[in-house]
């Protein structure tokens, strides 16, 4: 039977497709407001979940992680390893490429949007139950 996505997964699924956010890479968000698909959902939960937010160089750190999910927000998602790591622990394929992680498919081209879908698709590869 497939996973069913939670309340909160579903609005980062529709705020990574909702056009607001830019997209970057590297980094959860840069100076310039680029966001990693990790980043947008961050700055979604920021205020909830109380996270720090300060600039460091040319990026922002959530908890001063910069570049991978902030514990408090890993866990509010029910998602395994800060960089969005599969649950089977193997590559997938977003996009052109195959890989073990939604940050990387990010950092190597894959839009908010083709991440999105996956993730709809996918739920149980990416999350351990909803929320």
């Amino acid at each position: 039977m497939k996973q069913k996505l939670g309340p909160k997964q579903k609005n980062w699924i529709k705020a990574l497709r909702s056009g607001r956010f830019k997209q970057g890479q590297e980094h959860l968000r840069s100076t310039k407001d680029e966001f990693c698909c990790l980043g947008v959902r961050c700055h979604q939960a920021r205020k909830r979940l109380g996270l720090k937010v300060e600039k460091e160089d040319d990026k922002y750190g959530y908890n001063k992680e910069t570049a991978g999910l902030p514990e408090k927000v890993r866990e509010d998602l029910k998602m395994i390893g800060s960089l969005g790591c599969f649950t089977d622990k193997q590559p997938h394929r977003i996009g052109k490429h195959k890989k073990y992680a939604l940050a990387f498919h990010n950092d190597s081209g894959a839009t908010f949007l083709q991440i999105a879908d996956f993730i709809e698709k996918n739920p149980e590869l990416v999350f351990t139950g909803p929320a």
